[in-house]
Parts: C-alpha cells; structure tokens; sequence
C-alpha cells in the first residue's frame, strides 16, 4: 500500500521512504531512521545485495549501445556553465504551446526539503546534497519541487537531465529523479545507479502518444531504469529498450504536478561519492486549464453583462456550460475565449460552471456565481393634487404602475384602507364617489416580491363651487357662401381648464380655456343644417356645454348668360349651344327642344353644352333651365332655325355665339323693313306738301 503525503506539504521521512522502498527498489529494504543498529543478518542481507549490483555493472558495460557512449552535442543539451540556458522560469501557460519547466542547479529556489536529514546546496551550477558518512547503510536526501503549471503526459512531454558522478573507492550511489500525480504517485521515474570509475550521463526521455525513446551517455553507470505508469509498479522498463507498448502507458493523461529528487548512497564502507545534478528540463503540452471571473451581482433589468472565459488547452475539443449543474449549452471548441450572456434572468442566484475538455479527457472546470438582484421600487405615477365639485359622481383618482415582479397593494383615504389585494402589476385607481367636503388624503403602497416598496400620495379636494357657465345661443340661419360670420359664446368659471368645441360631433378646435369668451367660424359651411356644440371643464371636474344649429340656406337663383339665336343650313355638323350658369349651390338642369325634354342631369356648376347637329329644316326654340341646392332656378332660351337654302358663307364648322348680339339674316331683314319706313315717311310728307 502506497501511503498519501498531501499535496503542498513537506513529506515525512518516514514515508517518503516508504515510497522509496516500494517503488523504487522493488525487493530492496532501504532502512529508515530507526534501522540504524542492523543485525548480522542484515549484515549479510546487503553484501548480498552489493554483489548482485557489481553484476549488474559488469552487464551494464557489456549490453551498453555504443551510440549512447558518445558525447551528446545536440543543441537540446545546455552547456555545464549555464551559459545561453533558458531562466529559471514555468513559460506561462496561457500561451498553450509547448511549455516548459527549467532549473539550471544555480541555486535551490523552489525545491523543498523531503526526508533524509540533509540539505540540497547549489555550487552556482549544480546541485548536489553533502550527505556525511555514518557507516549507516543506504542513505537518502530526498527533495521536490512544486510546478507552477501541470504537464499532460500524453500531450508530447519531454524530460531531459544531466548529472555528474565522481567515484570516492568503492562507494556505490545514485539518483532517482521521478515526475509526480499529486504529492505520491509516480507517473515516470528515471533511476541511475553508478559507482566505480568517474563518469557523466545525460538521458532524453520522450513521450507522445504511445512511445518513448531515450539517448544517454554513460561512464561508470551501473544501472539505468525507467518506470512508467504508477498504476502498475510491475511495468518497469530498461531506459535502452526505446519503445514501450501502448497497452503500458496507462498514465498517458495524468497531469505531472510534482518533481521529486533523490539523491542515494551505500554507506557500508563509510565513504560518498560526489553526485550532482547539472540542469533538469520538462517540455510539453500544458495541462488544460481555466480562468475564474470573478463572480458577478447584477440587477435584473442590467443589460449587456456576459461572463467571459479564457481557457486553454494543447489540444481543445468540447466545452460544456452548465447552469444550477443543468446543461445549457455543449459544442466543440477551438481553444478561443467563451462568452455567456447574462440576459433575461429573474432574480436569484445561479451557479454558471464551464466544463473544457481536451483531446486527452483532461477537463479544467471553473464556476462563476450569478447573483441577480431586484433593488428597483416598483413605478409609480399618480396626478397632482386636484378638487372635485361634491356631488359628483363617476369620478376616480387613478396611477400608472409598472412592475414585472409585482405582490401587492393599498390604497388608503385618510389613514383608512379603501381598496387592497394581489397587485399584477397594472395599473390602479379609486373611486371618489360620496366624498364629503374636504381635504381627502389618498396614499397608494405597492410592493413586489423581492420587498421593495413604492408609494404616491395625493390630495383630493372637494368643494362646492358653482359649474362653469355658457350664455347659450339662438339658433341661427345664414346664406350660402355668407363670409366673417361666427358663433360667440359668453363664459365664466372659477377653475376654468379646457374646451372642446364640436361640429357635426367632431371636435372642431380645443385647448386649455381661461374662462373668457369662445368662438367658432362659420366660413365655408355647406348648404344645410350644422350643429356647433361648445364644452368647457372646470379643474373640479364641473362643465357646461351648449348646442347651436346652424341652418344655410341659399335663397339666390342662378345666373344663367343668354347666347345667340342661331340660322344654320340643314344638315351642318360641329355647332352647339353652350350656356355658362353660375351658382354657389349648383344641383340639376334641363333642356327642352320646342317643349320636350333632351337631356337633363346633375348640375355641379360647369357649362351646359347641346349639340346642334342632326336638326330638321324650320325653327328649334331650346330652353335650359337650372336649379341650385335652395330650390332657386333660372332660365334661358335660344332659338335655333335652320334653312333649306344657304344665304350666308357661313362654315359648317362654326360654333354659336356665345354673346347676345343678332345673326346677319336677321339684320337684313331689319334693313329691307326699314326702307320700307323711309320710303313711306317720304310719300307722307310729299302728300301733305300738295294739300298745303
């Protein structure tokens, strides 16, 4: 059983080599503290074992590639002085490229004290743990460091160190550098065991997707091992064999949170080796992860607010958004920055949670609180204080309210509740019928669910003041077309306020009203009867109306002009008699031919125009008669005569006159007449002259 050392505090000795026992060795016993004093058989227990790892150096040497025997030279193995090495820094993660962890040995910043009773020290390059000799057995100096940011082991990691070893006789020692889930569970481990001769190694383990392969350089190094996949402490894996089955790697996802160095030596012979550590670096994906907004408290009726996550992930797939843990929205997602509305939420508090998944499985989660409040009173708008006239009836005083989370309401007259009740948030009123004369006070209180209140107050009075006054008129009649008349009402009030005045029920003219004098216009009415009806209104709701009829009349006939008579040629086309009637309530006409009925109709004021075409020879005697709205009408007559026998040029096309002057048989005739006058005239007075 693998003790738990929690996360973020100092490991106990003895756990910690616990661990170390289980994990590391296998069957090895590494003594803790209290193993100091060891018996004969424990004596003989570890030269057994130190015989069984000088066979292990011998068989180190002989399987050893030479290609890994070689100088590494590579641009990924930083120079021993730290010159050109990358700082001593956790690349920020939000870049979620391939980030990197990288310690230099130059000093032991981060890097807390596990177990052992030995300190970890940096020469300025390197460090190393000055463990002193006791004759004791296996010793160990264990120390680890916390990473800022998680490793995925499945997203591409690579883990590279360098160390050196100096051999003091027979001294047999080594290093554990393990990459911890947690504080105890290993995800990988590198072991080295060296002794005898002087010798450096650096390893380059990698893995992505579902190998790894390793490089080394060796000299004096005994034993090289790597464990993966702290699920299984069977899977332990030579660092040479280069490539391990998928099926092993069950520790492809765990994140890396903790590196563990140990430091180890076989006291028996009372003598150390020197072993130190040049640099150690992890390069990999990230492990996904989640900003935390802060959490938000807003007003129901905010607009605009959204929560906004930026997460990252080396390889994103989904997001999830989950609200009071109920499913809201579930897409894929590109790696960009998520943004939630926050809108039409009632108040209340609500727990928004982002669930990001990468490719691996690995989710990050953050959760964002809601808080949505309701601080805003309900809207209230009632009238000013205002007077009614006592007695009246119909009248109530009424608010405009607006709420969408309304409860209840009171109105209360004086102190005393008159109307209560569920509100929904509409409008409200009060009636104030069987008022006394007085001063009444109304208040209104609304309040909604979540306790906030609102109230109005308003003053009615009630008075007894005499109803504003109208002189009424007469009726009246006007003529057609009449101009500058009006109707002009005499008025009086005390609290005048408004007028209407209506024609026909159409208000006509209205507007605030002083108590003077009203008017109204009656230019332009139509022929008939009118009805006026003038309103006016008190501030105490009193009024008066008054209704006048006004009757138009139009007692003036038409005026109708008097076109020539006519002498034409039979069978002449193209001329018509064309009378130009005028009346301001034009309504019908009709034209007779020798008393009989042509044509007739509607009269709307324009000309009246009859075709000539088509008369027999002989006298045509036409007479037009027009009527107007009044009942007035007028006449006029034209005689037309129409010859056999041409005695004048006059065109077939030729339209009559539309003067009063006489045609030009006519004159002749009037001539040959009134030569026959003259010459009689003469005859008389030559006959009186013979008498005389």
């Amino acid at each position: 059983m693998n003790p738990s050392i929690p996360e973020g505090t100092h490991l106990e000795e003895r756990d910690i080599l616990t661990i170390l026992n289980s994990r590391l060795f296998g069957d090895f016993h590494i003594p803790t503290s209290c193993d100091v004093r060891r018996t004969k058989e424990k004596n003989d227990t570890m030269t057994h074992a130190r015989r069984i790892v000088a066979a292990l150096i011998v068989l180190s040497f002989i399987l050893a590639i030479p290609g890994h025997l070689a100088p590494t030279t590579t641009s990924e193995s930083p120079s021993r002085n730290g010159t050109g090495l990358i700082p001593d820094t956790m690349f920020a993660a939000a870049e979620q490229e391939l980030a990197t962890w990288y310690h230099d040995g130059s000093n032991v910043t981060g890097w807390t004290f596990g177990t052992g009773g030995w300190t970890l020290q940096s020469t300025g390059t390197e460090l190393y743990s000055p463990i002193v000799s006791s004759g004791a057995g296996l010793v160990h100096s264990v120390h680890y460091y916390e990473l800022e940011t998680d490793f995925v082991v499945g997203n591409d990691l690579k883990w590279e160190m360098q160390f050196n070893y100096t051999p003091n006789g027979l001294a047999s020692g080594g290093i554990n550098a393990m990459l911890y889930f947690g504080s105890s569970e290993i995800v990988w481990r590198f072991a080295a065991s060296l002794s005898g001769t002087t010798g450096a190694m650096w390893a380059l383990n990698y893995y992505s997707s579902s190998e790894y392969d390793s490089e080394s350089q060796m000299g004096g190094v005994t034993n090289i091992t790597m464990w993966y996949n702290a699920t299984n402490d069977n899977t332990e894996t030579d660092i040479g064999d280069g490539v391990v089955s998928a099926g092993t790697h069950m520790g492809e996802t765990r994140p890396v949170t903790r590196v563990v160095l140990d430091f180890w030596w076989d006291d028996s012979m009372g003598v150390y080796g020197d072993l130190r550590m040049d640099w150690m670096r992890i390069t990999g994906g990230a492990r996904t992860e989640i900003d935390s907004p802060s959490d938000i408290t807003m007003e129901y009726s905010d607009t605009g607010r959204s929560i906004l996550w930026t997460p990252e992930a080396y390889y994103p797939d989904t997001y999830e958004l989950l609200i009071n843990d109920t499913t809201e929205d579930l897409a894929s997602w590109n790696g960009s920055a998520l943004e939630f509305p926050l809108t039409n939420l009632d108040p209340g508090l609500y727990e928004y949670e982002l669930v990001v998944t990468d490719e691996l499985g690995m989710t990050a989660t953050d959760s964002v609180w809601v808080n949505v409040t309701d601080t805003t009173s309900p809207y209230v708008f009632g009238p000013a204080d205002f007077g009614i006239q006592h007695g009246t009836t119909g009248s109530y005083l009424s608010w405009t309210c607006d709420e969408p989370y309304p409860d209840y309401f009171s109105i209360t007259r004086n102190g005393s509740i008159v109307e209560e009740g569920n509100w929904n948030g509409t409008d409200l009123r009060a009636s104030l019928d069987g008022l006394d004369y007085g001063v009444h006070v109304h208040v209104l209180t609304v309040n909604d669910t979540h306790g906030n209140i609102e109230t109005d107050t308003v003053n009615v009075f009630v008075i007894d003041l005499p109803a504003p006054s109208i002189t009424p008129l007469d009726d009246d009649v006007i003529e057609l077309g009449a101009a500058g008349e009006y109707l002009n009402w005499s008025c009086d009030s005390h609290s005048p306020d408004y007028f209407i005045i209506s024609h026909n029920g159409t208000p006509v003219d209205y507007g605030a009203w002083n108590g003077s004098y009203l008017m109204a216009s009656l230019d332009g009415l139509d022929f008939g009867p009118h009805s006026f009806t003038l309103f006016v209104n008190d501030t105490y709701g009193s009024d008066a109306t008054d209704t006048v009829i006004v009757v138009v009349e139009d007692t003036t006939p038409p005026s109708v002009d008097s076109p020539d008579d006519v002498v034409l040629d039979l069978g002449t086309t193209g001329l018509a008699v064309v009378w130009r009637p005028t009346d301001l309530g034009p309504s019908s006409y009709v034209v007779l031919r020798n008393g009989s009925d042509v044509q007739s109709g509607t009269w709307d004021g324009s000309d009246i125009i009859v075709s000539l075409d088509g008369l027999d020879a002989g006298l045509h005697n036409f007479t037009v008669v027009v009527t107007d709205l009044g009942g007035n009408s007028a006449s006029d007559q034209v005689v037309v005569t129409v010859q056999t026998t041409s005695t004048s040029s006059t065109s077939s096309t030729t339209t009559a006159s539309t003067g009063t002057g006489t045609s030009d048989s006519m004159l002749a005739v009037y001539a040959a007449i009134a030569g026959v006058a003259v010459v009689l005239v003469v005859i008389l007075l030559f006959v009186r002259s013979r008498k005389s």
